[in-house]
């Protein structure tokens, strides 16, 4: 199989994404059904990997996703969550210059951590499996 060399935004109108099967509900659902709208509010990018000849469901889809963070109990209190967070977030901003996207995503296991990311700017995005999404539009990184 041969792939074009850069990543390209998702275009609903020439990429096919009812035949996209990675196997696994959630990313399936979110391609299939939920990218270009996200992409149409401004409030996510997706980026595909295209290939060169037709194939149906082989779009890799990048996302920048904090996916656990945590603080010892011991040490809670002290600083190390935010310490954590913009160090994260740092990182993210230079990988975002080669791979690009719109937004930072955290998926929250509890209220006490959204009202943690919150405090720094993630907005609510929705709420599946009775966790909320959280996100962080990437052009706020530039101020870290």
């Amino acid at each position: 199989m041969n792939w074009l060399k850069t990543f390209v935004q998702l275009d609903k109108r020439s990429h096919d994404r009812k035949s996209f099967d990675c196997e696994e509900d959630e990313p399936n659902i979110f391609f299939q059904e939920r990218a270009a709208k996200y992409m149409e509010l401004h409030l996510s990018a997706t980026w595909v990997l295209p290939a060169t000849t037709a194939i149906h469901g082989k779009y890799p889809v990048p996302v920048q996703l904090i996916a656990q963070m945590g603080v010892h109990k011991e040490e809670q209190g002290k600083g190390f969550g935010k310490i954590t967070l913009v160090k994260a977030l740092q990182r993210l901003r230079v990988i975002t210059k080669q791979l690009p996207a719109t937004a930072v995503v955290v998926d929250c296991l509890n209220d006490e951590f959204s009202q943690f990311y919150e405090r720094y700017g993630f907005e609510y995005l929705y709420q599946h499996d009775g966790r909320k999404r959280l996100f962080l539009p990437t052009k706020k990184l530039e101020y870290l």
